[in-house]
């Protein structure tokens, strides 16, 4: 019993290390009275709105039916294409990647 409190104690000790670390790293990001006093967005309401609108211009199209791995795959292909700037930079990453 006192084996499994130590284990616990460590795995939750490394968890905190962890966080602190996560934290300490985005401490300028945490600033939200800065950033809400500059104008900037602080919730993820407006990135989540935008990977619906560009997911759903792809993936509601009339008469499409997706499985699960088929829809995975075509929301990763539509969301680099649209952060990416498009097929031509989407396949140029994909031959550098074949050729490496």
């Amino acid at each position: 019993m006192e084996a499994k409190r130590k284990g616990q104690s460590a795995s939750v000790r490394d968890e905190l290390v962890h966080l602190h670390g996560y934290l300490n790293d985005r401490r300028a990001g945490l600033c939200y009275l800065l950033q809400t006093s500059q104008g900037l967005d602080i919730g993820s309401g407006p990135a989540e709105s935008a990977a619906n609108h560009v997911l759903q211009q792809r993936m509601k199209r009339a008469g499409m039916r997706w499985d699960r791995p088929g829809g995975a795959a075509m929301a990763a292909l539509r969301c680099a294409y649209r952060s990416t700037g498009g097929m031509a930079a989407i396949q140029k990453k994909i031959h550098l990647r074949m050729v490496a």
